[in-house]
């Protein structure tokens, strides 16, 4: 049976003829509003001021002073540099990133058309480089969750932001499941909001545990322990091979390795 999927990214369709956007006046319609919509406008205060929108419409969020995560698919492999405003930044200075690494190298029409394959949610991030400034916030990382733990979801998703002028939202209180190496959630996030972080709120501080990546519907292989639902959302979990990449790279270009960013 074949995966059916919406991937969280608002990509141009001339590039790949498939964008997950919807049209404004479907938005009431939206599959991954979950109930009624209860997402927030995000708060600038740290670490949240440090998510960012991509120049291609995903999001993304610091996980030191210069280097960032976001979803593969969003760091297509034809991509090697985008541009990002940050959240916090009032005056929309657009800052240069540069793709360090990718999870997997994956291209939106692939994903659509395969049968579905764990290496999507387990592999779905890109590592990113800010090359021209660094962010006074940024989110810590772990690679450790509990299962039915209480989550924050933030991201860009298109419908909201056309309504909220262009500021990014968050979902709170939907709860995780663990399933093999991904994260299964019911927080609202739609079209734009792939690569956004998944964060628990621990020891007073926000923590990165994921990041969004794409919708799964019923009749999918990945929904074997989920029949109540008709949509859930995949988040990528941020694993210990990954947290140990950030601190490389956090290392390389910071001269630290895990930055105490959440203050």
């Amino acid at each position: 049976m074949n995966m059916r999927i919406s991937v969280l990214t608002c990509i141009v369709t001339s590039i790949f003829g498939w964008s997950a956007c919807k049209s404004k006046e479907n938005f009431g319609q939206l599959e991954n509003i979950y109930g009624d919509d209860s997402r927030k406008t995000l708060s600038k205060m740290p670490p949240f001021g440090s998510v960012g929108r991509l120049s291609n419409g995903c999001t993304m969020f610091m996980v030191g002073p210069r280097i960032a995560l976001t979803a593969a698919h969003c760091a297509a492999i034809e991509v090697n540099t985008l541009t990002v405003e940050l959240h916090a930044d009032e005056k929309g200075t657009r800052m240069n990133m540069q793709v360090l690494e990718r999870g997997i190298n994956l291209q939106e029409r692939k994903i659509l058309n395969q049968e579905y394959d764990g290496n999507i949610s387990e592999n779905d991030w890109a590592i990113l480089l800010m090359t021209d400034g660094f962010s006074n916030s940024c989110f810590d990382v772990s690679s450790a969750l509990s299962e039915g733990e209480q989550l924050v979801v933030a991201g860009y998703s298109a419908d909201f932001i056309s309504r909220h002028g262009g500021l990014p939202g968050v979902s709170k209180g939907c709860t995780a499941h663990i399933a093999n190496n991904w994260i299964e959630h019911s927080c609202d996030v739609t079209g734009g909001g792939s690569g956004g972080p998944v964060s628990v709120f621990r020891g007073e501080k926000y923590v990165a545990v994921g990041l969004n990546s794409f919708s799964a519907r019923v009749g999918s292989k990945i929904n074997y322990d989920r029949p109540d639902k008709n949509t859930y959302e995949i988040a990528t979990r941020i694993s210990p091979r990954v947290v140990e990449k950030i601190n490389r790279y956090n290392l390389k270009y910071n001269g630290y390795s895990s930055p105490e960013c959440n203050k």
